[in-house]
């Protein structure tokens, strides 16, 4: 119920107010404490057709 005393206002919680309870404070649960079990899906890469012409090698020289 609210009350004024002459220079504000103040709550004072009369007998229509109804009291909420105060929630209560939990520890989390132990699966709450681990992260969320992601599924991953490894899919294969195509694989590239081999060239029809050779890929040209440079060549190389053997020092003497």
């Amino acid at each position: 119920m609210w009350v004024f005393d002459g220079e504000e206002w103040t709550n004072e919680g009369g007998s229509t107010e109804t009291a909420q309870p105060v929630a209560a404070i939990r520890a989390p649960r132990r699966e709450e404490m681990y992260p969320a079990l992601q599924i991953m899906e490894i899919v294969p890469t195509p694989r590239r057709p081999d060239p029809v012409f050779p890929v040209p090698v440079p060549s190389v020289r053997k020092p003497r």
